[in-house]
């Protein structure tokens, strides 16, 4: 069915989701974070991290939005008994391990914002 299609998808967007943060955070957990130390506006220095772009607010928004759609569509297709429950369960799994990348990419970039923040402070004294 067109339900069954649509979940498939965003399923696909999620997992592609889950490696693109997954190699975002590797990235700025090495040597990249210098990259986010030259500006102590993350958003104009976030974009330059291994050409992957940024991390902003609206990015963490969008992907808590594609996590609760997709457990939705989940639940509905559960209940016409088109998805088993491991297929629920395995989709549980992946919106948390995603929670667990955003709020580790969240942790790193704030820390970087803090050290850039006083490294300015720093200069300036």
């Amino acid at each position: 069915t067109t339900k069954a299609l649509c979940y498939a998808v965003r399923t696909a967007f999620l997992v592609r989701v889950e490696e693109q943060l997954g190699a975002l955070a590797s990235r700025v957990a090495d040597d990249q974070r210098q990259q986010l130390r030259s500006s102590v506006d993350g958003t104009v220095a976030l974009k330059a991290v291994g050409g992957l772009g940024g991390w902003q607010e609206s990015d963490r928004r969008m992907v808590q939005l594609a996590c609760t759609q997709t457990m939705l569509a989940a639940v509905k297709l559960h209940a016409k008994g088109s998805l088993p429950l491991e297929a629920m369960r395995a989709l549980h799994a992946l919106s948390r391990r995603i929670a667990a990348a955003v709020a580790r990419l969240d942790c790193l970039f704030a820390e970087a914002q803090e050290e850039a923040e006083a490294e300015a402070q720093g200069e300036e004294g």
